[in-house]
């Protein structure tokens, strides 16, 4: 009776949603922030429902649930009063009832509330019923609407309001007639955003079942275009549009729009046609953006548009609404932009396009372009670059957008020639520009580059580049390039050369430029000058002590380079590195010095039939490319052997165990014109032998198990066949269970021999294996892939046995068991008594009362047996439990 009751209340319920139903047809939850708390938000539902006469579905409240909960009634706030009580109102009808088709009601309900504090709430509304019919939801009519809005809220992220959808969730189609719609989601606190396609949501927020995408939609992630090329079948369609907003690089809300599309299957018109252009200005310039419609049918066409541009204070942008005519009908969208409209992310527009059929029977259809304006800074202007010592000073005109958060300062070595492309904002990495430093403030108009307090380099073209950056990533165009170089009144050192390598008696040559004449202070400085050459071991330039000098220069204004040949000094065991005072004699005046440059010191590593060349130096110049010279055991010349671009080369083909001797030539330059280049400079030279110390390729392994012999066979390959050359042996490693150490189990000094039988002294197959090589060298291979076998634990008790001493099934045991570590067996009378126990894997109960050491008499008695089974995860215990029938007369069915 009470299944009865039920599935009547069920049929009922069902009844009474067929009556009240053929409801919703889309909606979505928006929200903004009230006053200065992050915590209160107001959010707004808006739902597109049925009308008609025979539609009696309505809602004059609607309730919130915000996650965190509580719950929120709200009544209908839009449309006139009428037959909702106060103060709820009647909705506003957006297309009327006909006799063939229902119309359309938009409903707004509204509720503030406050959040107790920070986290991510999912905000839902729950509606019993969406509207009939609908293609891609099975049974909609009993299928509740479903949207929520999902907000992260923390005082962190400071004020944020949701996107605002400025097109309305409810449009029409043609079948396979290309139909385009776009939300035109703004965000108004200029966070950035994405769209993605979603799956209608029923009951408790879950997927509706049986809710399916038609082939052929698309939607684009960037703009929000949503794309259907071929509408089919007529009818209704539901889909879901998530509005994600990124701030900072992280996803801080989600909109769910669940939208309706309607195709109609009769209309013979075909969308018109929308043309215009995505743009990019500078920031207080006059956007002035033809749009063109034309359509197929030579049908009029009514134009609109819509986004947040429109509703700018001050400054909003203009475009004649509602302009119906014949095509090609152009209107123009004209936007006065200022520094304010500056940001990273661009601004959509939303044109549509909607085509007056004729036919009034015919669908009118339409077609959408979302276009992207970007307003950008203009660029930094005028910028100049001074030297001053060893740093140079940066000047340029302050940004004219004044909300500017500061500058971004670029360096080069020489001029790269860039002039940045339309929309190109920024210093581009691909110009070779590396940023240098960060400025704030839009009025800063100077930058001093001293390389971080470590002076820059004489001899370098300096080329800088600027451009100003706002604080939500937004660039400005990038200035124009400005280069220059350290006045020459110091020497600039371009030589730091090996010419022959010992211990005690090398020789290293060093050459600088001189400094300019009409560069030096000749007031201060009136010369004669003099030069103090300082050395020190290694490459770092620490403990610098002088080695020589040459005086009595007199710096002609042709001076040539000049030449030292430092001797004596050990470069076998070190690189050099020298420096260059320059000084004025009489007085005796300090005026400057050259920057550190280091000898190459070349550095071998041997390996098996190879060499690995690795140098290092520590110079000012620009380092190009090397070359590499061995030297000839005949002629004990070196001659070339290749080249890098990196401070490597490796040698191969080489015999181990002989000697071989490079060096390494490098060419350079520096970037100020005047200096001579290449720059040429040789290594010491230095020698090594290969040695076999790669280990050989590890084998591939694989085992075969056989639980009935209690074997594992193991096979491999041969390297010496694939992957290696000089394999004698094998190791092989073995552990008990999955997670216990591996012990080395058996070595084959046979390279041909390709298998290894185990057997684990009759006990248990259970465990893992892998396998190393060996070679000549006796270097030992990486472990091979560990493989692994595991027991097949059997353990059976017979149901009778015959303790009579016939000698034929006089005992209970198992018959047969394999790979069991331990039992713990108890056996039990009818009346529950505990007869006989044990340990023994082997059991042999003979029928005797343990206890009393009487025999048993016949019967059915019960047994519990917990038995331990040897596995790979190691000892697994698992229990066994029935009944066993005793007889002791043969008649009885002893045997």
């Amino acid at each position: 009776m009470k299944q009865l009751k039920y599935i009547f209340t069920v049929l009922l319920i069902l009844s009474f949603g067929r009556l009240w139903a053929t409801h919703n047809r889309a909606g979505e939850i928006t929200y903004r922030q009230v006053g200065t708390s992050p915590f209160t938000l107001e959010f707004t539902l808006t739902t597109y429902t049925n009308i008609g006469p025979t539609i009696q579905a309505d809602r004059c409240q609607m309730t919130f649930h915000f996650g965190d909960g509580d719950t929120c009634i709200a009544y209908r706030e839009n449309g006139p009063s009428g037959s909702c009580p106060p103060p709820a109102k009647m909705g506003e009808v957006i297309q009327n009832a006909t006799a063939t088709q229902g119309g359309i009601k938009k409903n707004i309900y509204k509720c503030i509330h406050t959040f107790s504090g920070g986290g991510t709430f999912t905000v839902f509304v729950l509606d019993e019923n969406r509207n009939d019919g609908i293609n891609n939801i099975p049974g909609s009519v009993n299928v509740p609407f479903y949207v929520e809005t999902v907000v992260t809220l923390s005082p962190f992220l400071g004020s944020n309001s949701g996107a605002i959808l400025y097109n309305p969730p409810i449009d029409n189609a043609c079948v396979c007639k290309r139909f385009v719609h776009n939300p035109n989601a703004i965000d108004p606190d200029n966070d950035s955003l994405s769209y993605a396609l979603g799956i209608c949501k029923g009951a408790q927020g879950n997927n509706i079942i049986g809710y399916s995408i038609p082939q052929g939609v698309t939607l684009n992630p960037v703009t929000g275009d949503l794309v259907w090329e071929c509408p089919t079948p007529q009818g209704e369609f539901n889909f879901v549009i998530l509005i994600i907003s990124w701030r900072a690089g992280i996803p801080i809300d989600s909109i769910t729009r669940d939208m309706q599309v309607t195709v109609d299957g009769s209309c013979i018109n075909n969308p018109p046609v929308l043309q215009v252009q995505n743009i990019c200005v500078d920031a207080g310039t006059l956007v002035n953006l033809p749009v063109t419609a034309t359509d197929p049918d030579n049908h009029d066409v009514t134009l609109t548009a819509t986004g947040a541009v429109f509703n700018f204070n001050p400054n909003p942008a203009n475009f004649t609404q509602n302009l119906t005519g014949p095509t090609p009908l152009t209107s123009s969208f004209t936007w006065l932009t200022s520094c304010a409209n500056v940001r990273k992310a661009p601004y959509q527009v939303s044109f549509k396009a909607v085509d007056i059929p004729l036919n009034v029977n015919d669908q009118p259809l339409s077609d959408i372009k979302t276009v992207q304006i970007t307003v950008v800074c203009p660029a930094p202007i005028n910028l100049t670059a001074t030297p001053q010592g060893t740093a140079i000073n940066l000047n340029w005109n302050p940004t004219i957008c004044s909300q500017a958060a500061g500058y971004k300062i670029y360096r080069r070595n020489g001029p790269s020639g860039f002039v940045p492309a339309q929309c190109q904002i920024g210093v581009p990495s691909s110009t070779g520009y590396s940023l240098i430093a960060t400025l704030t403030g839009s009025a800063t108009n100077a930058f001093t580059d001293d390389n971080n307090g470590q002076g820059l380099i004489h001899g370098i073209d300096y080329c800088y580049m600027i451009c100003a950056y706002f604080t939500d990533g937004a660039e400005s165009y990038a200035s124009n390039e400005d280069c220059t170089t350290l006045k020459k009144d110091v020497p600039i050192i371009t030589h730091v050369t090996v010419d022959s390598t010992a211990i005690q008696q090398g020789k290293n040559t060093i050459i600088w430029s001189p400094p300019r004449r009409s560069e030096l202070d000749t007031i201060t400085y009136p010369g004669p000058y003099k030069y103090i050459i300082f050395r020190s071991s290694g490459a770092n330039c620490n403990n610098l002590t002088p080695v020589d000098s040459i005086g009595n220069v007199s710096l002609p204004g042709t001076a040539t380079d000049t030449i030292f040949q430092h001797i004596n000094v050990d470069t076998y065991n070190n690189s050099n590195s020298y420096r260059i005072g320059f000084y004025n004699e009489n007085p005796r005046l300090f005026i400057g010095t050259s920057h550190c440059a280091s000898s190459i010191y070349l550095d071998i590593v041997p390996s098996d039939n190879s060499l690995t060349l690795d140098w290092t130096s520590n110079v000012p110049w620009s380092e190009d490319s090397f070359v590499v010279y061995r030297q000839n055991p005949t002629t004990l010349l070196f001659d070339s052997i290749g080249t890098s671009s990196i401070a490597q080369y490796t040698d191969t083909g080489l015999t181990n165990g002989t000697t071989y001797c490079y060096k390494v030539k490098s060419y350079g330059h520096y970037s100020e014109p005047g200096i001579v280049k290449p720059l040429i400079n040789f290594s010491q030279e230095a020698c090594g032998v290969p040695v076999d110390n790669v280990p050989p390729c590890s084998p591939d392994l694989s085992i075969t198990a056989s639980c009935d012999s209690i074997l594992n066979t193991l096979s491999w390959n041969n390297p010496n066949l694939s992957c290696a050359d000089d394999v004698l042996s094998y190791k092989i490693y073995f552990s008990t269970n999955d997670s216990a150490d591996f012990n080395l189990i058996a070595t084959i000094d046979d390279a041909g021999k390709l298998t290894f039988t185990h057997n684990n002294n009759d006990i248990s197959i259970a465990g893992c294996y892998y396998i190393t090589a060996l070679d000549s060298n006796a270097n030992e291979s990486l472990s091979s892939d560990t493989v692994c076998s595991d027991n097949c634990p059997v353990y059976i008790l017979p149901n009778i046995f015959t303790p009579n001493a016939d000698g034929i099934n006089d005992e209970f045991r198992p018959f047969p068991y394999k790979f069991i570590e331990s039992i713990d067996m108890k056996i039990y009378n009818r009346w529950g008594s505990l007869v006989f126990s044990t340990t023994d894997p082997e059991v042999l109960w003979n029928g005797t009362n343990q206890q009393s050491k009487q025999p048993c008499t016949d019967g059915v008695y019960y047994y519990i047996c917990d038995f331990t089974a040897i596995r790979l995860q190691g000892n697994v215990t698992e229990t066994l439990h029935g009944f066993v029938q005793l007889f002791t007369s043969p008649a009885n069915g002893g045997k």
